[in-house]
């Protein structure tokens, strides 16, 4: 029951909303760029021999490729440059702890490097925003460029305690869908961003390599350059065939000669010789066979992908984080115009600077993904806006289902799910073949009338012919989106129209409990009678994931949110929930177990009480423990009902309780 979408896997709304202020999205505060055509940015750092950097180059200095193919640059500028249309007057850079992989002493020393950079280069246009991973994402400070705040943020993080051998595959694989979230939650931000990882460093097996590969992805599809950071040091070991060694118990018998950075011809910082313990890296030696296959080498691996670079082997973190620092102002921004491609592929990008003597870092793949309000500013998208803030119910009759699920302490994700009559559907001839389409938009406004998420959408169908079309309109239409939120109570407007005549508008309460992620808690219940096996996601170009709704999984299977919630007595329907327990990890790790009723709504009389079921946990990821149960409904008579789910563990009895309604037909 290996779960591949856990907690902090989606985009983190506490990001969006300390950029944007006063509950605004992300993208309220993002330029928009009005262009005829699609237009990927890619930035890059050039360097000289000297690790110096180049700031003349023009761009026919560069060759750019997509999947191998040469590409024309059209559009190209300095990052500090106020006269390009991309230039923000904010950067932001996340600072990341993984205590998973680091004892309490590589810990301070890392902690200590972390307070020396921000107190350095905190403040101004640099917002910055400090995290810390364990058995789970803690966030510590969200963005801010108060460096008092950050540093208190750094300072306070208490030390976790590293087992010996830690760093297994299931932590890795939470530690990287952890990142991965980060990662995503960053891409409505403007500008290059920056990752600073603290690490110890961990191997990547078989069964955690597609993990990777979609943290990669994300940073790659949010424009993340990822810098990883081993506090670890070395020291002399008094051999002169073995002149230095890592100060950590993780791998305290591996050796590397002085200076020596890392495996291959990676492109990372250098310090002040190859005689110099506390040289950060080498431009261009090769690792010795010690090295190969150790737990830093994946570290430079997500530094070349991602067009950061890695600060391993060394005593002096100060000398590679001020390059980090410098960087934020310092790549170069091209731009050109991808071909079509299928929404959510993804694609490998390599950049080369033809001028001899330098180096160049940039990411190394994009993904043609869904924009999350592709019609705002758009004539369809101010028609929407009217109808949410109007009070026309309009002509479509439509039910909507809003379950949500924690991503990261005080984040939430809103699996939204509506059912309407695909006969609402307008389908119009053109060229022979039916064309139709659904716009829609929905905003979630706090108490005070602020907007805390907004989405807007279009999807499109394509039909052959008449007979397509009568099938499709004899059917209910299912749509699904999701969104991030902060808990709280919101009421969510949602309007959407099917054709130039027809629109519908619905409005519904969205409360969501507040979750520190420090006691058992369960998430949003989801009700359906549609479920298959869960198909692994296809690897798309560049060794990167594709965007797509999160699936809800548990043991090898799929289930797929009802939009409607009605039943027949004798369906076969499932009830889908998350529970969230942070004791998980612990050497004795609590028993959970679930239990369900099923109540008349108008009566509150019990028809059905499921008595308690354990739950499996040792698969859990990041804490996150999904459930199905099967929803019995043989024998009840047609009417409206409510489930009332609760799970409780066997550790001082903590319980959490959630409920959803539903009919029987």
């Amino acid at each position: 029951m290996r779960l591949r979408r856990a907690m902090c896997a989606t985009a983190l709304f506490w990001l969006g909303a300390a950029w944007s202020g006063k509950g605004q999205t992300p993208e309220d505060s993002t330029p928009v760029i009005k262009t005829e055509t699609r237009l990927v940015l890619v930035d890059a750092v050039v360097t000289d021999k000297k690790d110096k950097y180049v700031r003349d180059l023009t761009a026919k200095d560069f060759k750019l490729w997509e999947d191998g193919k040469p590409q024309t640059i059209t559009s190209f500028a300095w990052s500090s440059d106020a006269q390009n249309p991309w230039h923000s007057e904010k950067r932001y850079l996340v600072v990341f702890f993984d205590d998973s992989t680091l004892a309490g002493l590589d810990q301070a020393r890392g902690r200590e490097a972390a307070v020396k950079f921000i107190q350095a280069n905190g403040g101004d246009g640099l917002m910055m925003a400090v995290m810390k991973f364990t058995r789970a994402l803690h966030i510590a400070q969200a963005f801010t460029n108060n460096t008092e705040k950050l540093t208190q943020a750094v300072r306070l993080q208490p030390a976790a305690t590293r087992e010996p051998g830690g760093g297994g595959p299931l932590s890795t694989s939470g530690l990287l869908l952890a990142l991965r979230g980060v990662a995503k939650s960053l891409g409505s931000a403007p500008g290059r961003k920056s990752l600073v990882l603290f690490t110890g460093g961990f191997q990547i097996l078989p069964g955690v390599r597609p993990d990777l590969e979609a943290f990669i992805g994300a940073c790659n599809r949010s424009n993340v350059a990822v810098y990883p950071v081993d506090p670890r040091g070395v020291v002399e070991t008094g051999d002169p065939r073995r002149p230095t060694s890592f100060v950590s118990s993780f791998m305290p018998q591996l050796t590397v000669p002085r200076g020596l950075g890392g495996p291959g011809n990676q492109s990372t910082v250098k310090g002040t010789g190859a005689d110099n313990p506390n040289t950060v890296s080498s431009r261009s030696q090769r690792a010795p066979a010690e090295v190969k296959g150790a737990a830093t080498d994946v570290l430079y691996e997500i530094a070349k992908r991602t067009g950061g670079f890695a600060i391993c082997h060394t005593n002096d973190l100060n000398l590679g984080l001020t390059k980090v620092a410098s960087e934020q102002t310092e790549y170069y921004l091209l731009g050109y115009t991808p071909a079509d491609s299928q929404e959510g592929s993804c694609h490998e990008l390599k950049v080369k600077v033809v001028r001899s003597g330098t180096a160049v870092r940039a990411r190394t793949g994009y993904c043609n993904v869904r924009l999350r309000d592709p019609l705002k500013g758009s004539a369809e998208g101010k028609d929407l806006e009217a109808r949410v803030a109007g009070r026309e119910a309009g002509n479509v009759a439509a039910s909507l289902r809003l379950p949500f699920f924690y991503t990261a302490p005080q984040t939430a994700r809103v699996n939204l799910t509506m059912e309407l009559p695909g006969s609402a559907m307008a389908f119009e001839k053109v060229k022979g073949k039916f064309h139709g389409s659904i716009n829609v938009l929905g905003v979630a406004y706090a108490g005070d009338g602020t907007v805390a998420a907004r989405f807007s959408d279009t999807v499109k169908q394509d039909l052959d012919d008449k007979d397509q079309v009568d099938a499709f309109t004899h059917q209910p239409f299912h749509y699904r989106n999701e969104f991030e939120i902060a808990p709280g109570e919101y009421n969510f407007k949602l309007a959407f129209t099917t054709g130039r005549e027809t629109f519908g508008r619905i409005e519904a309460p969205l409360v969501i409990e507040p979750f520190d992620g420090s006691t058992l808690a369960l998430s949003g219940l989801v009700l359906s009678n549609e479920f298959h096996h869960a198909a692994e996601q296809p690897m798309a170009g560049g060794g990167a994931l594709s965007d797509s709704r999160t699936p809800l999984v548990v043991g090898g299977m799929e289930i797929v949110p009802s939009g409607g919630n009605r039943f027949k007595a004798t369906s076969q329907t499932a009830i889908y929930a998350e529970v969230y327990e942070p004791l998980l990890s612990g050497e004795k790790p609590p028993r959970i177990e679930m239990r369900y009723q099923i109540l008349e709504r108008t009566t509150g009389v019990q028809k059905f009480n499921s008595g308690p079921v354990v739950v499996p946990t040792k698969d859990a990821v990041n804490n996150t423990v999904p459930v199905a149960l099967t929803l019995m409904l043989t024998g009840l008579a047609p009417g409206s009902y409510t489930v009332r789910m609760q799970a409780r563990n066997s550790l001082g009895g903590e319980s959490a309780i959630r409920q959803a309604g539903f009919e029987v037909e």
